[in-house]
């Protein structure tokens, strides 16, 4: 049923809502490793969205420091497409667990990152195939807040939240600790981005 929510979880297994409230839980399908994916833990840390073709839009990790992988469904989430790497501009997106986000305006979004932090922008409303749009968030920081700027000695784990408290206005959550993810203090941060159309840069 379109109207039910799914969900991911580790291995990759979206279950379908099988009763009122998210109460009680179906399985539904499991997205396995392929010979093309390369070594690596495998598929997990997804996440999904339901596009307005109907069709079930799933991103998720292969492992650190590669690019996330992709996948659609026609029959929400009993079968899957083969599943691809994401393809995006500058860079391609990676790599620990994504975020997606199709918000009001019909622009679909994405954050990720490991490395560093990104947060990326499909160019229309159906992504398969699709050159994500690339913005550096540790740029913006920097730009934004100078009076802690993200220098070589800053690292971050990648991992982001995102919503849409607004009509097109996203709040991504992120975190800055010492490089290679150590450290005694972890700073969280978040920033609003406006994201108008698919066609017009995103504003901080």
């Amino acid at each position: 049923p379109i109207g039910c929510p799914i969900a991911c979880a580790w291995p990759l297994t979206p279950p379908v809502r099988c009763c009122a409230d998210g109460k009680s839980w179906a399985y539904a399908s499991r997205i396995d490793h392929t010979a093309s994916m390369g070594s690596g833990i495998g598929p997990g840390e997804c996440s999904a969205v339901l596009l307005p073709d109907g069709r079930v839009f799933v991103a998720f990790r292969i492992t650190g420091g590669q690019p996330l992988w992709s996948a659609f469904s026609h029959n929400f989430a009993r079968t899957w497409s083969d599943p691809v790497p994401l393809k995006g501009t500058p860079g391609v997106p990676y790599a620990v667990w994504p975020q997606l986000k199709l918000l009001s305006n019909g622009v679909l979004v994405l954050a990720s990152g490991r490395p560093g932090i990104g947060f990326w922008v499909a160019p229309t409303a159906n992504p398969e195939n699709a050159t994500w749009i690339g913005y550096d968030v540790q740029a913006q920081h920097t730009e934004h807040l100078p009076s802690d700027p993200w220098t070589s000695a800053d690292g971050t784990t990648s991992y982001t939240g995102i919503a849409e408290p607004e009509p097109g206005v996203v709040l991504l959550a992120y975190d800055k600790i010492g490089k290679n993810r150590v450290g005694n203090i972890q700073k969280v941060y978040s920033v609003r981005i406006t994201v108008s159309s698919s066609e017009v840069p995103v504003t901080y």
